[in-house]
């Protein structure tokens, strides 16, 4: 099969994940006019109390909670292009509407949406580029984070130059809007690679479950994973706090040197697993395995 045909649709799949890099720090870029939107008290240097803001970010998770026992039944059942569909339909309606919302309430539900996106798109992204690009599955699920990345990074310089431009805060979110609309577009007909099962040797029998073991491997992989997401949107949503307290003249900016060091770690990780794969091919499992865990965080 040429996997070729499915190069745009890989393109158009990463595209998403681009978008999701801006979903996930776009709202910690601007707490303060978010805050000031929906009343928050202001506090004695002048600034207002972002603190209702955060709770509002939080519900990303919250989203991603309610969302992931049913995305995979889902992606498995209807099919791949279905669940990038629903995520790309979820961000959608995060972008347009969160911008309006009268109060922190109706901006909860909404940022749940986002986080509903997210765990659709998991759902879907990551199989799809492992079925497409087959001989470097564990390579193109790590590029994944690279979209991320460079979204990251030039999301601080989309936000100057909106400043400078004199135009709303909600420039972006309308931007990202029609960037995930335009990019839905194309999934609705791009062809998607078949989805890869493995057959039972005796369809007519019932297969053996096995019970799940918690090796200490599996566990230091899950304890990087949680530990790894917590530092994660820790930094990403209050390093603008930080980079005030260190005198930074555009706090902002500091998103844009921890997207650089990810950008760096992603080439340099996919150089060290294609090596490891060539010497030794048995590790393609661990490897997809470690890069499943750091994935479950997202990002």
């Amino acid at each position: 099969m040429n996997q070729k045909k499915y190069y745009p649709t890989a393109f158009a799949l990463y595209m998403t994940y681009f978008i999701l890099g801006i979903a996930v720090t776009i709202m910690s870029q601007y707490k303060q006019n978010f805050a000031a939107m929906w009343g928050a008290e202001k506090l004695a240097d002048g600034t207002f109390d972002v603190s209702s803001v955060m709770a509002v970010i939080a519900a990303t998770g919250l989203g991603r909670l309610i969302a992931f026992p049913f995305a995979g039944p889902f992606s498995d059942k209807y099919g791949r292009k279905q669940s990038a569909l629903v995520g790309v339909v979820f961000f959608a309606i995060f972008f347009i509407s969160i911008t309006f919302s009268p109060n922190i309430y109706i901006a909860y539900i909404l940022m749940i949406f986002s986080g509903m996106a997210n765990s659709f798109l998991d759902t879907s992204i990551t199989p799809s580029c492992m079925e497409i690009f087959k001989e470097n599955g564990a390579i193109a699920n790590l590029f994944t984070k690279f979209a991320i990345s460079v979204s990251q990074f030039l999301l601080p310089f989309m936000i100057t130059w909106v400043a400078a431009q004199n135009l709303s805060f909600r420039t972006l979110y309308f931007v990202a809007a029609a960037i995930i609309i335009i990019d839905g577009i194309f999934l609705l007909f791009l062809p998607f690679p078949p989805k890869s099962e493995t057959a039972p040797e005796n369809k007519g029998t019932a297969q053996k479950k096995e019970k799940i073991k918690f090796t200490p491997s599996t566990i230091a992989l899950i304890c990087i994973g949680f530990t790894a997401t917590t530092t994660f949107q820790l930094y990403l949503n209050c390093n603008q706090e930080l980079g005030a307290l260190y005198g930074l003249e555009n706090p902002q900016m500091i998103q844009s040197f921890y997207s650089v060091g990810i950008v760096c770690a992603v080439f340099l990780t996919s150089f060290l697993m294609k090596k490891r794969f060539e010497t030794d091919p048995r590790i393609g499992d661990l490897s997809l395995c470690s890069v499943a865990a750091c994935r479950s965080g997202r990002q």
